[in-house]
Order: structure tokens, then sequence, then C-alpha cells
């Protein structure tokens, strides 16, 4: 594991780079399965899904999506969650925009993001910001990436 941080009063950057010894496509089924962040990345304590259609709007005027709603059969003629927006298929290689709200740390902290995952042949990656709807006087903006590269020469290898 890499790691640097820099922090410059209230606005900060860093990066991590993680060999993750598996499959690319598993390690994006993984980050893509927002619902299943509070078990696998210890800090998130809940998340709720949003639609993907009104992303200038505040998020808390939306319709959640149950947890049990099935993404992949996401189309005009569903009435259930999807009747205020579109949501998007949450899958390994198909393009999508997602916006979720999450519960953080022991302090119950809640702010939402917009995620965009992009497959690229030369490594998928995701970009999320801050929801615009989620800024305050303490976090105005934040943006991160998730970005996957397989190793096909085995260098770093053990």
């Amino acid at each position: 594991r890499v790691q640097e941080q820099s922090d410059m009063g209230r606005e900060g950057s860093g990066f991590v780079v993680w060999d993750v010894k598996a499959p690319v496509d598993v390690v994006w089924d993984c980050l893509l399965d927002f619902h299943s962040y509070p078990e696998t990345i210890p800090t998130v304590r809940g998340v709720t899904m949003y639609t993907n259609t009104h992303l200038t709007s505040d998020y808390r005027s939306e319709t959640a999506i149950p947890y049990n709603y099935n993404y992949n059969d996401n189309d005009d003629n569903n009435d259930d969650a999807s009747s205020s927006g579109k949501t998007a298929i949450l899958q390994h290689g198909i393009p999508s925009v997602t916006r979720a709200s999450f519960t953080l740390s022991k302090f119950r902290l809640n702010i939402a993001a917009i995620h965009k995952y992009r497959p690229h042949p030369e490594g998928d990656y995701m970009v999320f910001t801050l929801d615009p709807a989620c800024t305050n006087l303490v976090l105005k903006s934040a943006k991160g990436v998730w970005h996957t590269q397989s190793n096909p020469d085995n260098k770093g290898e053990e």
C-alpha cells in the first residue's frame, strides 16, 4: 500500500495505491455494490440509494430506492422506485451514474455523493463527488477516484 495525504487547512488532497489479489471484475462487483459498504468499509454505517435523474436538485426531495430493487429490470415500464427518475444498472462493464447518501463514522455524519463509473480498456474508473445538495461550511467539496488496472506482466508479484 502506498499512501500520501496533504492537509492545507480546510482543504486537502491525497491518494492511496493498493495492490489487490483479485480479478478486476471481482473488485468492481464490490465497488459497485453500494449496499454492502457498511459491511466492507468500517467507517460507513448506512447507505441509501436515490435516482440519478435530477442530479442538480436536492437528493432529499427524491424517493429512496429500496434495497431489494432489481436494477437490471430498470426500464420505462417499471413503476416502483424509478417512477421519480431513472436508476443505474450497477454492473461491471456498464457505464453508470449513481446517487447515494452515506452515514459515516461513529458521529453519524450524513453526506451524499454522485458516482460516475466508466469502463475503459486500460482500466475502469469511478469518479465520486460530493452531491451539491450536501455542501456546508465544513465540507464544500470532495472528489475521489477508484481506478483499476490489471497486472499482466506480474510486476510486483511475490
